[in-house]
């Protein structure tokens, strides 16, 4: 499915475990494909976002999670042990959207409304959903100092885009009913 906003495209696949019945249901991954261009055979590829959607029972994401590991069992562990479990349950009846990765190729950053991409990418995927994500690159090459300032901007960004919550102890940000803000309708 690809989504035309002027000029500004997201192009959103769904990948899916098409063996066992059980897994589609637990967890769906998404990849989008950020570009420009008038023609899909004239579009310049400015990014890429990630995501995986939950639902079910929090054990079930839990033990799918603790097989792909990485983030994603980070992840997991931080809603299996979220304070408030009804809320939780909620979110996995309805699904929910953990946001792996958001690449902007540095030549186009700051020059077309990637977060208007990033929140129709979200949108397509869990509309009114609950969206949560790591804000802070592990994998950064630089000083803790340079760092710090990148994670600070991240959050900073996210926080443009509705994440309003944020567990500083785990580094997760989340929105339980996630909204595209009404600053970008008019973009």
């Amino acid at each position: 499915m690809t989504i035309r906003m002027r000029n500004l495209s997201v192009k959103v696949c769904a990948i899916v475990d098409a063996h066992e019945m059980a897994n589609r249901r637990i967890i769906q991954t998404f990849t989008g494909t950020i570009s420009s261009g008038v023609f899909e055979e004239d579009f310049i590829q400015l990014g890429e976002i990630s995501g995986v959607r939950f639902s079910g029972q929090i054990d079930e994401v839990v033990n799918w999670a603790d097989i792909r590991g990485d983030d994603i069992y980070i992840a997991a562990e931080w809603l299996a042990n979220h304070p408030d479990p009804d809320e939780i349950e909620m979110a996995l009846n309805y699904g929910c959207l953990y946001i792996e990765n958001v690449f902007i190729e540095p030549e186009w950053r700051g020059k077309f409304n990637v977060l208007k991409a990033v929140a129709t990418y979200i949108d397509v995927v869990v509309n009114d959903g609950f969206v949560f994500l790591m804000p802070c690159p592990w994998k950064f090459e630089g000083t803790d100092e340079e760092k710090a300032r990148q994670c600070v901007r991240l959050r900073h960004l996210w926080k443009k885009l509705g994440m309003k919550n944020y567990d500083e102890e785990a580094n997760i940000l989340w929105s339980y009913v996630w909204q595209s803000p009404e600053w970008l309708a008019g973009e």
